[in-house]
């Protein structure tokens, strides 16, 4: 075979969507990892920490149901209308005891609609790394103002993808 078919062989490989698309599954399978079960930022360190300052909670924003209650621990005000949310004097922290969640590193997976909303698009042979609701992307944008930099792509995450599509262009098992 010319060596030039060769190397426009391992050019289209390289760049074709079927690998570029293989190449980005595998990326935000490690993305998802690094943030959702290792509680680890963009550049490998931890997130952050939950907070212990006291908190009032909605119900309804949690997979676990519990009464509402206020400071004092009553289900009502003094004039009889119940409360709609629950205090919760440990903070965010007590708020994910009680719901049953890890509490040693933070890693956003409360609900688990972040994490099943994090996907992958593809535009032009390009990969997108994005959320696919607006309410969980605005909740991202969110989380990174407050802990900074996690849904960028760590060194390691670029090296893989690159690896990959270097490994495909030349056939080189992975």
């Amino acid at each position: 075979m010319n060596p030039l078919d060769v190397i426009s062989a391992q050019l289209e490989a390289l760049t074709s969507q079927a690998t570029i698309r293989e190449a980005g599954l595998g990326v935000l399978a490690m993305q998802k990892r690094r943030i959702f079960e290792q509680g680890l930022n963009s550049s490998g360190g931890q997130i952050g920490k939950y907070s212990t300052k006291p908190t009032y909670f909605n119900p309804k924003d949690s997979p676990v149901k519990f009464t509402p209650k206020g400071k004092t621990g009553k289900t009502e005000f003094k004039d009889g209308k119940p409360h709609v949310t629950r205090y919760f004097g440990g903070g965010y922290k007590e708020v994910r005891q009680t719901a049953g969640r890890r509490t040693d590193k933070v890693n956003f997976d409360f609900t688990g609609q972040l994490r099943f909303s994090h996907t992958i698009g593809f535009n032009d042979n390009r990969v997108v790394l994005g959320f696919d609701s607006q309410r969980e992307g605005r909740k991202a944008q969110s989380l990174e103002k407050k802990f900074g930099p996690v849904f960028a792509l760590s060194e390691e995450e670029r090296e893989a993808f690159g690896r990959f599509l270097i490994n495909k262009a030349f056939n080189v098992s992975t």
